[in-house]
């Protein structure tokens, strides 16, 4: 393979882990997310792809497992969750 062919294989396999641990971390079946991420590698801009990566990043670089994530988890085992709507804070 060449120099340019390897580089291109690279940036694929990133696009592709990239997608795969984001469609793990919202509890879609490996075999789904592998396929998934198949599909999606290819039509993603960097950018998006940048975007996620650090995403990824932050949630698996924090401490303790984000409260949000478990209460998705719940709503997903369940099609059901209630909970306190938080006024978010938007910068301008």
């Amino acid at each position: 393979m060449t120099p340019k062919g390897e580089e291109f294989a690279k940036v694929v396999k990133h696009r592709h882990e990239t997608l795969k641990k984001l469609l793990k971390i919202v509890f879609v079946p490996d075999d789904v997310a592998e396929r998934d991420a198949c599909k999606l590698e290819h039509n993603l801009s960097p950018e998006s792809i940048s975007q996620l990566t650090k995403f990824i990043n932050f949630i698996e670089s924090r401490p303790i497992y984000p409260h949000w994530l478990e209460h998705f988890k719940t709503l997903c085992k369940t099609e059901s969750y209630k909970c306190k709507k938080i006024k978010r804070v938007t910068s301008q």
